[in-house]
């Protein structure tokens, strides 16, 4: 069999295995995901509106894919730019996407929702991809639908680009066929909690939960990105005040006062920054317990670092957007 066959037949067969899920199974793995997205660091930080980010590109889904719309709407809450597919007679673009209500959407050719707008916005600009397929490998392998439109997005997307595939945990295989022109997801989303115990009770006028998380492999991987650019940043940094040093005693350039401590402020307003930064990557990447109590309208979220150190108690009312 070759490799055509092989993913004409795993496509059928997780086509299947999706009309196959139960609808209460698919509406908590779709909240688990959207959940897991909202909580993505990496995101946030490519597609922040204060920050210059640049647009997020989702997708709207059809009645079988995982449905993602509340973290569309969280996104587009928070001010972020959102881009989704919409046909143009001829081929697909990314428009913005202003909102989830009838207005603001069409049906696109098969029946999918997309932009009313022809707001149309380049990949090249998009730093930040929610991707859907029907098979994905661990190692960023995806299976789409077969008309390669997010290979053709993503070929010219920026270098760097987060690329998320979402997915059901029996989407995710050991491997996939691939071919050349596929481009490679940075990660997949599931639904499962395999890195969360979950306890969950309902009370007379609210709720408690306690959430423990296992895995640290990606928090990690934060810690170690967030203190290679504490070093950058402070390496930078040293680096311009020796070489002003260097000019200044050897008689080449002798700054006044003024200008050095500039430099000694911008120097050490940098090194703050960055190890601010690197303690809170710590904080949150450490295993961590939550415990959550909601009454009448009003929750307390108490946090534990290895379940004993206790963190800033968090308040918060209970809202859409919570």
């Amino acid at each position: 069999m070759n490799s055509s066959s092989n993913k004409a037949e795993l496509r059928r067969t997780m086509k299947a295995r999706r009309k196959e899920l139960a609808a209460d199974q698919k509406a908590a793995a779709d909240d688990a995901i959207c959940e897991k997205l909202k909580a993505r660091s990496d995101i946030g930080e490519m597609v922040d509106p204060f920050d210059f980010g640049s647009p997020l590109a989702v997708y709207l889904a059809s009645p079988d894919e995982i449905n993602i719309d509340p973290f569309i709407e969280y996104m587009l809450h928070m001010g972020v730019e959102v881009v989704a597919p919409r046909w143009n007679g001829e081929t697909y673009e990314l428009a913005k996407l202003k909102g989830l209500d009838e207005k603001n959407l069409r049906l696109g050719p098969m029946g999918i929702r997309e932009p009313v707008d022809a707001d149309i916005v380049e990949p090249k600009k998009v730093d930040a991809w929610i991707i859907p397929g029907l098979a994905f490998t661990r190692d960023g392998k995806r299976l789409g639908y077969g008309g390669g439109w997010y290979d053709r997005f993503l070929a010219s997307a920026p270098k760097g680009t987060v690329k998320i595939g979402v997915a059901y945990s029996f989407q995710i295989v050991d491997d996939l066929p691939s071919e050349p022109h596929d481009i490679p997801l940075t990660e997949v989303v599931d639904g499962s909690l395999d890195d969360e115990a979950l306890e969950f009770k309902e009370t007379d006028d609210g709720f408690w939960a306690k959430i423990t998380r296992k895995d640290r492999s990606r928090r990690v991987k934060t810690i170690a990105n967030c203190l290679i650019w504490a070093l950058l940043l402070t390496g930078i940094g040293f680096t311009v005040f020796s070489l002003m040093y260097a000019l200044a005693k050897s008689g080449v350039y002798m700054p006044s006062r003024r200008v050095v401590g500039i430099v000694l402020l911008c120097v050490l307003t940098v090194f703050v920054i960055s190890l601010a930064k690197l303690i809170k990557a710590i904080a949150v990447c450490l295993e961590c317990e939550a415990e959550i109590r909601f009454a009448n309208g009003e929750g307390v979220c108490r946090r534990r670092l290895f379940g004993r150190l206790p963190l800033p108690v968090r308040r918060f009312t209970l809202s859409p957007w919570s």
